[in-house]
């Protein structure tokens, strides 16, 4: 992969150092926005995520887990915008929880649902009167499951 593509961290672009036929020429940006709004590049008949191949080509190694856009703008590959993260770092990044919205919670109706997410299994923490209520449960679940 790094005989076919240059990374340049400063702009987050993937570049083209060789060309097939209809592939671009040399020099060229990489990548289309897929339906889920993340920049993807193919290679070899197999489409990355752009974000992962940035990476690669930036440290040499694929990363071991998730990789996590700072400012939630998924296209948005600048170095300083990755960072590798956990599924539960990552999701706490959702651009609710950038807004204010406190991690381990959500509005239903008029009460505030909890819910905490441990090894891969969702465990339902109850319902509350106050976010903050909510979102001290979920705090509270996940210290018990570290001390276990």
């Amino acid at each position: 992969m790094k005989d076919f593509f240059k990374y340049d961290p400063s702009t987050g672009h993937i570049l083209r150092l060789q060309t097939k036929c209809r592939s671009g020429p040399v020099g060229s940006v990489v990548g289309c926005v897929n339906k889920h709004g993340y920049l993807v590049v193919r290679f070899k008949g197999i489409t990355y995520r752009a974000h992962r191949v940035a990476w690669f080509l930036h440290f040499g190694v694929w990363p071991k887990s998730n990789i996590d856009h700072i400012n939630g703008v998924r296209v948005d590959n600048r170095l300083i915008n990755l960072r590798e993260a956990t599924p539960r770092e990552n999701q706490q990044n959702l651009n609710c929880h950038r807004e204010g919205h406190l991690p381990g919670t959500t509005r239903i109706k008029d009460r505030w649902q909890s819910q905490v997410e441990i090894d891969g299994k969702s465990f339902y923490l109850g319902r509350y009167s106050t976010q903050q209520e909510a979102h001290a449960a979920y705090l509270s679940a996940l210290r018990e499951a570290q001390e276990s």
